[in-house]
């Protein structure tokens, strides 16, 4: 069954969702960045790791080893955080 879930997300997270699910946006619900994704329910489950990096900030992580996901910004508008999925 094809449906829409959402994660909550942080600094460095791991999620597990089903192989292939295809990545929508980021939009924040009460001051939380939340991940949408079109997940195939019938799908196989794998782990997926999401980093979240602001300007300024050293990223740890090999910029090839980076996939850009979305960025959005805190609820004043101050400060702007950057989505990437780590990938194998």
């Amino acid at each position: 069954m094809l449906t829409i879930q959402k994660f909550h997300i942080g600094p460095d997270y791991n999620f597990e969702m089903p192989v292939l699910a295809t990545l929508l946006r980021i939009k924040t619900e009460n001051g939380n960045p939340i991940l949408y994704v079109l997940v195939d329910t019938s799908k196989p489950i794998e782990r997926r790791r999401f980093v979240i990096y602001s300007e300024g900030v050293e990223i740890e992580e090999p910029i090839n080893k980076l996939q850009y996901v979305d960025s959005f910004q805190t609820s004043d508008g101050q400060i702007t955080f950057h989505v990437f999925e780590v990938t194998k």
